[in-house]
This record gives structure tokens, C-alpha cells and sequence, in this order.
């Protein structure tokens, strides 16, 4: 049996509080026009779903564990992406969805080139294990990982490419201990052997032993900072 296309699956589904409820796990994209629309099973939305659909605002997607290629590229009017389960952005997956106020994906794993470039995200909370290709964010997007105490091995992540793309990372300890890298304009043009070198001796050498030094009181949290040089 063919998958339908998602036109006619949008024509056909029940709308409960303004939300166009899908409930297959599959589809054949096409062009629709939606507001707002609830998958209920979809665990892989396809490449290109809603490329340049500026009419779409509001996604609820309890489900959900990747964006396809281009899935959302274009949605510039996209405000809400509710996903709490999103693991892996492909490439340009939300890219130029320069109207999104969502910026928490906790299970994000994997964001591949260009997949949040165009959000206008000044941070964005990212699993401890993300992995993001080269150009994944825009280069004022600080990028946050969480729990990164419980990771000894988390200096492997600036062998990804991410020092390059952003100006900014930071490390959040469950005791809230804040670790913040950020970089210089020359910073960037390091090649990812020579970043990854430094930063792992600029990181390691601080907090291995004593996560708790170098720290001052900014508001309620304790803070660690580095600049790179």
C-alpha cells in the first residue's frame, strides 16, 4: 500500500483546538497549507515536508525523532516546534525558521550542516552527546549542553566542527556549576585538530580535578569562564 500524500491526509484529519491532528507515522510530502498541526505518531517527518510553507506556526510533535533534509527550510513563519523527544536535525532541517521561539531540545543528538543557520537563536540547549556538523549553527548561537560533569569524555564534542561555528559553548553542571569556552575571531579560523588540541588542554586542566575553581557569583549561579586566546 502507498504512503498517501500529506495534502490529502490534511484534508481528511480530525481538527481538535485549531490543530490539524495527523495521526499516520508516514507520508508522501506535498504542498499544504496549515497553521498548525499535531502528528501524533510521525517519528521521522520526510525531507522537505514543509520547505518554504510560510503559513505553518505551531508543530506538536510528542514523538518525534528526526527532521528530514529541508524539512522546515523557508518556514519562516514557524514559532512553536514542540518536540520533546527530537534526537537528530538533518541537514537544513530548520534552517531559516527565523521565527522560532523554541530553542530547547534536550534529546538533540545530531545537528547536520546548516540544520539551525537563519533561526536567530542567541542560545540553544542541546543533549551531552550532540554532535553537530560543520556550519550547523549560526555563529552568535551559544550552544548548551547539560550534565556535562557526567561525561568525562565531553572534549571529544570540539572535534565536531562546533568550534568553528560558534563564538560560544557552555556546560552546565547538575550542581549548577556553569562552564563557559567562548572564542576569538581568530579562534575560528583554527583547523579542528589544533582547536580540539587546545581546548581539551585549556578545559581538562580546570575542571578535572577541581570543577569548582576559577568560579565567580554572577546572579544565583556559579560561574567558570574561559577565553580562549
Amino acid at each position: 500500500m502507498h504512503n498517501k500524500n500529506l495534502s490529502e491526509i490534511v484534508q481528511a484529519s480530525k481538527v481538535v483546538d485549531d490543530f490539524v491532528v495527523v495521526t499516520e507515522t508516514d507520508f508522501v510530502p506535498d504542498k499544504v497549507s496549515v497553521e498548525k498541526i499535531k502528528f501524533v505518531n510521525l517519528k521521522n517527518l520526510p525531507s522537505k515536508s514543509f520547505v518554504n510553507n510560510t503559513a505553518l506556526k505551531h508543530v506538536e510533535a510528542p514523538v518525534l525523532s528526526v527532521i528530514g533534509k529541508y524539512a522546515f527550510s523557508g518556514c519562516s513563519g514557524l514559532e512553536v516546534l514542540n518536540a520533546p523527544n527530537l534526537s537528530m536535525v538533518d541537514e537544513g532541517g530548520l534552517h531559516g525558521a527565523k521565527s522560532l521561539k523554541t530553542n530547547s531540545f534536550p534529546n538533540l543528538q545530531f545537528a547536520g550542516t546548516s540544520s539551525f543557520t537563519g533561526t536567530g537563536f542567541k542560545k540553544i540547549y542541546a543533549h551531552a552527546d550532540c554532535y553537530a556538523a560543520r556550519g550547523a549553527f549560526d555563529n552568535e548561537t551559544c550552544i548548551t549542553f547539560k550534565d556535562f560533569q557526567n561525561r568525562p569524555d565531553f572534549a571529544y564534542l570540539f572535534s565536531t566542527g562546533m568550534q568553528a561555528n560558534n563564538r560560544c559553548l557552555e556546560f552546565v553542571n547538575s550542581d549548577g556549576t556553569i562552564l563557559t569556552v567562548k572564542f576569538t575571531p581568530e579562534d575560528v579560523a583554527r583547523t579542528g585538530e589544533e582547536m580540539e588540541i587546545l581546548l581539551k588542554q585549556k578545559i581538562m586542566a580546570q575542571t578535572t580535578l577541581d570543577p569548582l575553581s576559577h568560579v565567580f557569583v554572577e546572579g544565583n549561579q556559579i560561574r567558570q569562564e574561559i577565553t580562549v586566546s
